[in-house]
């Protein structure tokens, strides 16, 4: 299990309001995976959101002000290796909104938005 603070927003306001949900199957993945993948974001202030060097979108799944709650979790994850087993993992999970990009993993659970899919970045 994490530290609750790994999920805060990354911008030093202590921001934490995360879906108990995304926080249990992040613990999957470390106990299916038998690494622990560094988080990149989770919960995002607005102000940090929009911040040119996040490149987050009004809509991002991310966003835990204002009445939102994080749905959203980036891994920081170098190795196409490892980043193929965490994807598999989410998959098995029952998690359907996976983006990969060159060096992380996105995952949601946002209902809200188109499910399944699976994007590049």
């Amino acid at each position: 299990m994490r530290d609750r603070s790994e999920y805060k927003c990354k911008c030093g306001c202590g921001l934490i309001n995360i879906d108990e949900k995304l926080v249990e199957i992040d613990n999957r993945v470390i106990e299916k995976c038998a690494f622990v993948p560094d988080i990149n974001s989770a919960c995002r202030c607005t102000k940090h959101n929009i911040d040119p060097k996040v490149g987050g979108s009004d809509t991002s799944s991310h966003l835990a002000d204002n009445g939102k709650i994080c749905q959203a979790i980036d891994y920081s994850i170098p190795s196409n290796w490892r980043r193929a087993v965490v994807m598999i993992a989410l998959v098995e999970l029952g998690v359907k909104r996976i983006g990969w990009g060159s060096n992380f993993l996105h995952f949601d659970i946002d209902q809200q938005k188109p499910y399944p899919v699976f994007w590049l970045y």
